[in-house]
């Protein structure tokens, strides 16, 4: 028999893994939005653009929402994240540079410091029974 906190792991790795696969999804629409608008752009730099959108902005809001709920429905967490994303990558490195911390490294530790709160928050927020979605 599994204890519970083995159970909430792996319910946790799991939503992990078929977020994982819908934000691949989602970044092929957006991929393909940003070719159709920007069609006179070579497509390898409509995917620079895509992944750093993805990078600094949408990935890190969304583990981000982690922290505050687990019950949002992926596209609910996929629009909420991207703004908060914007929002925690915009004031924290707003407030970063004031104290020196200089743009280039700003762009590997903030989506970093979000991803690693969220994914924290994921897999330490079960500890009794698996998550039931609303």
């Amino acid at each position: 028999m599994k204890s519970r906190g083995l159970i909430a792991l792996e319910t946790s790795q799991q939503r992990i893994k078929e977020d994982g696969i819908k934000i691949g999804a989602a970044f092929a629409v957006v991929l393909a939005v940003l070719k159709i608008a920007f069609y006179q752009e070579s497509f390898f730099s409509i995917v620079k653009l895509a992944l750093a959108m993805f990078w600094l902005f949408i990935i890190p809001g969304f583990m981000l929402l982690y922290l505050f709920s687990q019950k949002l429905d992926f596209i609910e967490q996929f629009i909420i994240g991207a703004v908060l994303g914007l929002a925690f990558f915009g004031s924290l490195g707003y407030n970063l540079r004031l104290i020196g911390l200089k743009i280039p490294v700003q762009n590997w530790a903030l989506p970093i410091l979000g991803i690693a709160l969220g994914l924290a928050a994921l897999l330490k927020r079960k500890k009794g029974a698996p998550e039931a979605k609303d």
